[in-house]
This record gives C-alpha cells, sequence and structure tokens, in this order.
C-alpha cells in the first residue's frame, strides 16, 4: 500500500519514485486508486474509486466507480 498525499507537483514526485523503484512489477495483481472530491456549492462529497486488475492471463481488467 501506497499513500498518495500532496499537491500536484507532490503526486507526480511520488508517482516518479514508484516507478523509478519498479513498484509495479509482474507480481502485482491489481492497483486500487481511491480518492474524495467536495463541491461546496452543493454541499457534496463524491468517492471515487478505480481497480486495475491484472489477471494472470496478462490482460487488463479495469472497474470503476
Amino acid at each position: 500500500m501506497f499513500e498518495l498525499r500532496g499537491t500536484g507537483k507532490d503526486l507526480i514526485a511520488q508517482a516518479k519514485q514508484l516507478e523509478s523503484e519498479a513498484w509495479i512489477d509482474k507480481y502485482t495483481r491489481a492497483i486500487i486508486i481511491e480518492f474524495t472530491v467536495y463541491n461546496p456549492g452543493t454541499n457534496l462529497f463524491a468517492i471515487c474509486t478505480m481497480l486495475l486488475e491484472m489477471p494472470a492471463s496478462s490482460s487488463f481488467a479495469p472497474k470503476w466507480r
């Protein structure tokens, strides 16, 4: 698990760090990205979940909600 936090520049630097350390390799089974956004005009929170599964068949199975 790796928690991405910070400004846009921080997120890009963290993603580059993960890439340089080969964090995602042939043994990675899934990548899950979750985040929450807030709209102050409507006082509404929205939660987004994205899933990228990599089954043994070497294909990708993206899902989102």
